[in-house]
């Protein structure tokens, strides 16, 4: 089950959301270290979305513009005002949010009052 600190781990510290996330050392941990420290960590975060299950034009989508993401991938009106409130509060936020919603329709979850 993915939660809320889960969302704000990857979006905040991409390896580390992974390893509490997958609780395993892999390679597809390694090259999100690799990612996090050699290039932008833009790159690091965009690989940790695509290991949940995001394709990359959900992750690219939902780094740049979160309510627009929301509104394509999950369609719920409430979930992208939502969004679009807490991006107009600051990006992070929007991009935590938005990355969550996601997440949990990949993993078909639909109760999202459990946040």
């Amino acid at each position: 089950m993915h939660t809320l600190f889960d969302s704000i781990l990857t979006v905040l510290l991409a390896p580390l959301g992974m390893f509490c996330k997958t609780k395993k050392c892999d390679n597809t941990l390694f090259l999100n270290i690799l990612l996090a420290i050699f290039t932008v960590d833009t790159f690091a975060i965009i690989h940790a979305f695509c290991v949940y299950g995001l394709t990359l034009s959900e992750s690219i989508l939902c780094l740049l513009l979160p309510p627009i993401a929301v509104c394509i991938y999950h369609g719920g009106c409430m979930e992208t005002l939502i969004s679009l409130l807490l991006t107009c509060c600051g990006i992070i936020p929007g991009i935590i949010y938005s990355y969550h919603i996601l997440v949990k329709k990949v993993e078909g979850e639909t109760n999202y009052s459990a946040m």
